[in-house]
């Protein structure tokens, strides 16, 4: 709606200076004068709105937040402490069941971050999900047996292959535009009945807690 007002603003103001334009010169002077004037107004009016959307936008590509994943997490019951199952989901594929012991869970990724004028421009940054794993505090007594628990997600979760040979030499072709290529994580603890959303920020991954899982997230 916006985008169709300032439209109408530009084109009515540049129509109106036109007009504007052959009454002057026909010697019209006050009526070209008065819509000189009024010209002018819509045109300041339309460069305004333009410049403060431009800035919105701007700052919406530098602060977007892109959800990719969720997690939902629940204890199993069982003589063994800190063991869970996790149920790890991106939107619009199937659910995956995972098994994991300690206090904490770690989502990692391979990621592209453009440089922030880039990102500004509408061109947000790539990921691979690479592994999901869980740690553990070294004065627990858990046992062996579940522990270093470390699920490759790169081979079911790509991004459009991103990091395959012939991309990683069009990204070294084109430096300029690049911040970083670096692997990002995120971790928090592993405890029963919690849900978390994975987003992919400007400056990387993030996990966000949910209070209820979302509808798409998680399967009992």
């Amino acid at each position: 709606m916006l985008h169709m007002i300032l439209l109408a603003l530009w084109i009515i103001g540049t129509l109106l200076f036109l007009r504007a334009c052959g009454h002057l010169l026909k010697a019209h002077l006050w009526s070209g004068i008065k819509m000189l004037i009024t010209s002018l107004l819509c045109l300041i009016l339309a460069g305004l709105l333009s410049g403060i959307c431009w800035s919105l936008s701007l700052l919406n590509n530098l602060t977007y937040q892109t959800p990719i994943a969720t997690l939902s997490i629940k204890a199993i019951p069982s003589a063994q402490t800190h063991v869970y199952r996790v149920i790890f989901q991106k939107p619009g594929h199937a659910p995956q069941a995972f098994i994991l012991t300690g206090d904490d869970w770690m989502l990692g990724a391979h990621t592209l971050i453009f440089k922030p004028w880039v990102q500004a421009l509408g061109l947000h940054n790539k990921y691979q999900l690479d592994f999901l794993s869980a740690h553990q505090n070294p004065t627990d007594a858990i046992p062996t047996v579940h522990q270093n628990q470390n699920y490759n997600l790169a081979s079911h979760h790509t991004h459009g292959a991103l990091f395959n040979p012939f991309n990683r030499l069009v990204f070294a072709a084109i430096p300029f535009l690049i911040q970083t290529q670096e692997g990002s994580a995120v971790y928090m603890p592993l405890q029963n009945n919690t849900h978390y959303q994975i987003l992919m920020a400007s400056s990387g991954l993030i996990a966000k807690p949910l209070t209820t899982p979302l509808e798409h997230s998680y399967v009992s």
